[in-house]
């Protein structure tokens, strides 16, 4: 069982951290774009990332209730597949509306891999350890985002920015094949549900209305939610258009542009582990249902303002 989980593990980090290339393609690929495209300006690019940004947001929400319904390995496939061929197809389209649709569909594409992943990794990992493990495979975009600008940077520099898609394109594709022979939704004994913490019999008697109301009535759900808002507009106005400020105001060299969007993502990485491991360590000694509502809130602080500060002091 060991052994399969590595298997398993290994080839979801592989996957996700393919989603996030095809993810951060574009983004990455600014500063080429806006020079070689020779119809994209800077509004376009908004326009484009604004309709990811929405069909992302929606699609995340709604694959997360389709994950109870399907099967998650068909979802992570289904994904990592479909986020190559918008890549693949991404250079082919000669209009600024065209390039709008595809990365509206590339969002609802997206939507589809990270439901998917909690749910694989809550059925093959105890509850005590799933903190450190869901950081370690969330710590796979933030490698995949380090490492992409300085090789879209090199690629660039040998084929175009066309290439860039086309490569990042055939590795998803080839990637949504593995995913499929080789994750399983879940172990085939139940030796991952035994161990398992049981639920203490005084939590379920606190929960409030069930379901999604449950959740909009959730003070933490909401202080998670504006703090992640806060996060990703500080993330994406440095991640997004950093390597491009600083390649046009600053004028610094592309490959000095694209090495300090990667130390951001690197620090993202130690960020994510640290916080993997601090998680199980508050669950292990403090049940669920006894945590302070004080330490809840501070962890939950405590994680975002920490990677806004990361990104902060990256700018």
């Amino acid at each position: 069982m060991p052994e399969r989980r590595w298997v398993v593990f290994s080839t979801m980090f592989a996957a996700w951290s393919t989603i996030y290339m095809c993810r951060r393609s574009f983004t990455s690929s600014i500063p080429y774009l806006l020079q070689d495209s020779g119809f994209l300006t800077t509004e376009n690019i908004g326009m484009i990332s604004s309709c990811f940004a929405t069909s992302y947001g929606v699609s995340k929400f709604l694959s997360s209730v389709l994950s109870d319904h399907t099967s998650a390995t068909f979802m992570l496939s289904l994904c990592v597949g479909l986020s190559g061929l918008c890549c693949c197809l991404f250079p082919l389209a000669g209009s600024a509306r065209l390039l709008c649709a595809l990365w509206f569909v590339q969002g609802i594409t997206q939507g589809l891999g990270w439901p998917a992943c909690a749910k694989i990794l809550r059925e093959w990992y105890p509850r005590s350890q799933l903190g450190r493990w869901w950081s370690v495979l969330s710590s796979s975009g933030n490698a995949s985002s380090a490492l992409l600008p300085v090789l879209l940077a090199y690629f660039h520099s040998l084929a175009g920015w066309q290439f860039n898609f086309y490569v990042i394109g055939a590795v998803a594709l080839a990637m949504s094949a593995v995913v499929l022979m080789i994750v399983k939704d879940a172990p085939e004994s139940a030796l991952n549900r035994e161990q398992q913490l049981p639920l203490p019999a005084t939590e379920s008697s606190h929960q409030g209305p069930a379901g999604l109301l449950g959740v909009l009535y959730s003070f933490n759900v909401w202080l998670a939610c504006a703090l992640y808002a806060l996060l990703a507009g500080v993330k994406g106005a440095t991640g997004d258009w950093g390597q491009l400020y600083l390649m046009q105001e600053a004028h610094r060299p592309e490959t000095i542009a694209a090495a300090s969007i990667t130390t951001m993502h690197i620090g993202g990485i130690f960020g994510n582990l640290s916080l993997g491991y601090l998680s199980d360590l508050i669950i292990t000694r403090w049940p669920v249902s006894s945590l302070p509502p004080t330490t809840m809130h501070m962890q939950t602080t405590i994680r975002k303002w920490h990677c806004v500060s990361a990104v902060v002091l990256c700018v």
